[in-house]
């Protein structure tokens, strides 16, 4: 584009409607890692999460023994987790 088209957009649209045109086909994506997220999920939050999916319910309650029942243990010592999830 010549310099010239770019000063008639400038002047006729604000910069905000020029990039919100230019930037139609264009996807924005934002990847987070939040330290301890699995570690400290609730087994309340899963379970509605489950739940707002729609899974059915033998499979939710499978879920959910699943996650109350495990043991964290290494060469000593075994506890049994009261949140969190297997990654």
């Amino acid at each position: 584009m010549h310099i010239e088209k770019v000063n008639q957009l400038i002047q006729r649209y604000s910069i905000s409607d020029i990039l919100r045109y230019a930037m139609q086909d264009i996807t924005l994506c934002d990847f987070l890692d939040i330290e301890g997220a699995f570690d400290n999920t609730s087994y309340e939050a899963d379970n509605r999460a489950v739940h707002k999916k729609r899974i059915e319910a033998p499979v939710r309650n499978w879920i959910n023994f699943m996650l109350k029942n495990r043991l964290a243990d290494n060469e000593t010592v075994k506890i049994r987790t009261t949140r969190g999830c297997p990654q």
